[in-house]
């Protein structure tokens, strides 16, 4: 970070920028700012928000004893590893964010990691692996009514399929068959939405990497609670672009400050090498395809399966 981009920051700019702010209005702001950004991810689902597993949790393995795991939250011992415990087929998914403890401090290094529960908007992939670090398989991720119809409750054993429900905004996974021990997965998921800012040294990813996106929307809240209607149109147009903002349709794609953080979403994960490879069968594409030798005429060849 350039600056020091915390909620008292956010605040400031935008009442630096607008030139008047009342004390009442001031008080709500930053509440009607952190409402404005969970509908803001709910509705474009942005980079930031997907949550892929620590690579540093591979240095672990091979693991001769899972109790030895150093859990950070429930049983979540790195950045998207979940280790189970057997009888227990449900799991608050927990994550890391980050916070500011040092107000004077510039460094974006100089956070700190604090795990809390979240909501998960979308489960893209379970992964099982062995004690050595060996992936072994994905879980099916299921909806829940996929679930209930997939679901074994008669027996313990390896699970075999996964989905997740929220309730008060802390989603939990769940497993079926319940597990009858410890097992390793990975998971990568994407984020509902962020972390309230609700400390005056707090932040987010929306903060940090688009810190005037974050800004400009707090100056249409201030437009509207002032009644300049003026104003107002020009900050929805920077902030969304003159037609989305406009009509507001859902089937536009915005532009201005969101329509750049949609576009950096959308190709955030594209290398410059942009052809995607093709495969014989889903399992070689995840790196678990077998061979079977055919044979023809002056010969043989392996097909990929």
């Amino acid at each position: 970070m350039a600056q020091n981009q915390t909620a008292a920051y956010l605040v400031d700019r935008i009442e630096t920028v607008y030139g008047r702010m009342t004390s009442k209005i001031k008080a709500r702001l930053l509440g009607d700012v952190n409402a404005w950004v969970d509908w803001a991810c709910r509705r474009w689902g942005f980079w930031f928000l997907r949550v892929e597993v620590g690579i540093s949790a591979l240095a672990q393995f091979p693991i001769s004893d899972t109790s030895t795991l150093t859990m950070k939250l429930g049983r979540w011992w790195d950045r998207g590893w979940l280790a189970t415990s057997s009888g227990v087929n449900s799991y608050f998914f927990a994550y890391p964010t980050q916070t500011i403890t040092d107000p004077a401090e510039t460094n974006a290094l100089a956070t700190t990691q604090r795990w809390k529960y979240a909501e998960i908007g979308r489960m893209l992939y379970c992964k099982k692996y062995s004690n050595t670090g060996s992936l072994e398989k994905d879980l099916e991720v299921l909806t829940p009514e996929q679930f209930v119809m997939a679901a074994k409750y008669d027996s313990a054993a390896e699970p075999t399929h996964v989905t997740w429900q929220t309730q008060n905004s802390i989603s939990s996974i769940i497993f079926t068959p319940e597990p009858n021990a410890v097992y390793l997965y990975n998971f990568g998921v994407q984020l509902a939405s962020l972390e309230p800012l609700t400390r005056n040294d707090s932040t987010h990813a929306m903060l940090e990497y688009y810190p005037q996106t974050v800004i400009t929307a707090g100056l249409v809240l201030a437009a509207k609670y002032f009644g300049e209607t003026r104003e107002l149109a020009t900050y929805q147009a920077e902030l969304y672009g003159a037609q989305y903002a406009q009509i507001m349709d859902a089937n536009l794609t915005p532009g201005g400050l969101i329509g750049g953080m949609v576009a950096d979403t959308r190709t955030r994960m594209l290398g410059q090498n942009q052809t995607m490879r093709s495969y014989a069968s889903s399992r070689r594409a995840v790196g678990r395809g077998s061979y079977r030798r055919r044979t023809y005429l002056g010969g043989y060849y392996y097909e990929g399966t």
